[in-house]
């Protein structure tokens, strides 16, 4: 059912704003260490799982960016707005979310 109308988001939630330490330890407990890249300047800590990637972008040792490839809902156009949404819903609170032209 996720992959039509996500329920709600399985990835774990990365937090905007905090110290990256912390977001390793997130990404850790997924089973599987984080490689670090580099974006230009920018390091970006990441994880590739069976089922989802996810990555933090570190400005400075605080979490500035995080991103996420997630395939709940992607089988229909309803499905994808509504994971959009659920990931707006997680981060506007904290944070100010930004369409990119490229995402790597």
């Amino acid at each position: 059912m996720n992959h039509f109308w996500p329920l709600k988001i399985r990835t774990p939630h990365l937090p905007l704003g905090v110290a990256v330490a912390d977001s390793l330890a997130i990404l850790e407990s997924t089973g599987t260490k984080p490689f670090e890249e580099m974006d230009g300047k920018t390091k970006i800590f990441r994880v590739n799982l069976p089922d989802c990637q996810m990555a933090v972008y570190d400005q400075h040792g605080v979490v500035s960016s995080v991103w996420y490839n997630d395939p709940a809902g992607r089988l229909t156009s309803f499905g994808k707005r509504r994971k959009i949404q659920l990931y707006l819903e997680r981060y506007t609170l904290q944070g100010k979310w930004d369409l990119r032209m490229s995402n790597g």
